[in-house]
């Protein structure tokens, strides 16, 4: 059951995520393609610093201890979120009133400039309480919510990006979209009866300092993994060489934000089921299973036809995005399966040890890219980015695994195995233009699940996984 429950919340937020990637994916993929490699090199840079600055403003809230907070008792989050949204705000007007005069004064242009108007968008971070609707339960809300404010910041970079001379306007769209997603969730957040008057209240919000510090660490070292290879690629390579890696990791990105909802999803259900480690262990490895699912083929597919898929998408300027995008691709399935023991520490109130498992991940990431991008540029980028993950999964793992969490054993997953082989097969094998393989691909993968029993049709036609 507890499962179920995951499966629903994960649906429910992860259409939304979906529908809400691929709208601004799209949009960016048309700005990429109207700013060039080189500016768009520049937006990869200013939005790479940015997300430091966001994990700040956002204190691991976001991230899982609002998510849990408010899960766990409900009943007092209307106590709780009004102060918390106070001093996020603070934050964001304190870092944001950073950020902008460094950019200005300090950094090269247009490369500050870009980020000065980016750091705007913390404002939204600031006021934004979507972890709140995802303790509530509110995951379809969110999801809408999420898309709302997508929509805007694609509509707003269709119409304000016609060149290279528009790079600063990027942010400016991205700004609007998290301000309109913040507002969304309040109004639905006062729509269920929760009133949220501005007040102080050290009492409650001092307690989650020291967890959400270690989160908001914990993030910022995840984001040096994230973007280590875009600030060497920028120093050693330049700024076309950040576009091509920036092309590759917008198309990972999007699959990861996907395996991110699933995790939050998942959290509510952890902490509930505390005090019962057969459940939870069950669950854990139930949970692998699934985003292995779909993790699995997206990294093998996508690798076999990177770089049609590259042409397909930013036209023949960016081909040489095409080999490192096939290697950034199988840091999907290692992330989204290394989130499950993460959850599971967060759903413990673990937080310092999430936090050592990352920082030990940081430091192999930083030394990777200083030996692999002066030698082998982008390539070098991407392998230092796999190599991070494969190692980080490993130590994720181990951690949990002395507590009974163990992935399951290679019994249960030859049938996603042999399904992969199939649609490989497929894929190479039939001479189609890039959307017809792709297809032919998925529609193989699935025909190989169902005839190996990994998905059973029920009553109804009602599919189920028998992993």
């Amino acid at each position: 059951m507890a499962s179920h429950t995951v499966g629903r919340r994960f649906l429910a937020l992860a259409v939304g995520e979906a529908v809400a990637r691929l709208i601004a994916f799209g949009a960016m993929v048309v700005v990429a393609r109207a700013l060039g490699a080189s500016m768009y090199g520049v937006v990869g840079v200013a939005t790479a610093i940015t997300l430091y600055l966001n994990r700040i403003v956002d204190w691991g809230l976001e991230l899982g201890l609002g998510v849990r907070e408010v899960a766990a008792r409900p009943e007092g989050a209307a106590r709780l979120i009004p102060p918390i949204l106070l001093a996020r705000f603070g934050v964001a007007l304190a870092v944001a009133g950073l950020a902008i005069p460094v950019g200005l004064l300090l950094m090269p242009q247009p490369d500050g400039a870009t980020l000065a108007v980016s750091a705007l968008s913390l404002l939204g971070t600031g006021l934004g309480a979507r972890w709140a609707l995802l303790g509530f339960g509110k995951h379809r809300v969110a999801g809408l919510a999420t898309v709302a404010g997508q929509l805007l910041t694609a509509v707003l970079l269709l119409a304000l990006v016609r060149g290279p001379g528009d790079v600063a306007r990027v942010p400016l769209a991205l700004m609007a979209g998290e301000l309109l997603l913040a507002l969304l969730v309040l109004v639905a957040l006062r729509r269920d009866g929760l009133t949220l008057p501005l007040r102080r209240d050290p009492a409650l919000v001092h307690p989650l300092v020291p967890r959400g510090g270690a989160l908001a660490l914990s993030a910022l070292l995840g984001i040096v993994i994230y973007n280590s290879g875009f600030l060497f690629l920028r120093g050693f390579e330049g700024s076309a060489a950040v576009g091509y890696y920036n092309a590759g990791y917008t198309l990972v990105t999007f699959f990861l934000n996907v395996g991110t909802a699933y995790s939050m999803s998942l959290l509510p259900s952890l902490a509930a089921l505390q005090g019962d480690r057969d459940r939870q262990v069950t669950l854990f490895q139930t949970a692998a299973l699934h985003v292995s699912l779909l993790a699995w083929p997206v990294a093998l597919g996508g690798a076999l036809l990177a770089t049609q898929v590259v042409l397909l998408l930013y036209g023949p300027g960016y081909q040489p995005a095409g080999p490192p995008f096939a290697l950034l691709l199988w840091c999907i399935p290692l992330c989204v399966v290394r989130d499950l023991p993460l959850m599971v520490l967060q759903s413990a109130g673990r937080e310092s040890v999430v936090l050592r498992v990352t920082a030990y991940a940081a430091i192999l990431n930083l030394a990777l890219n200083a030996a692999l991008v002066p030698r082998y540029g982008v390539a070098g980028a991407a392998a230092a980015s796999v190599i991070t993950e494969g190692v980080r999964l490993v130590i994720a793992a181990a951690t949990v695994w002395r507590e009974g969490f163990v992935l399951p054993g290679l019994t249960r997953w030859w049938r996603l195995a042999l399904s992969g082989g199939v649609m490989a097969g497929v894929v190479l094998l039939l001479p189609l233009a890039t959307p017809l393989r792709i297809l032919a691909g998925a529609l193989a993968y699935l025909g190989a699940l169902l005839l190996t029993g990994a998905i059973r049709l029920g009553a109804g036609l009602r599919p189920s996984l028998a992993l």
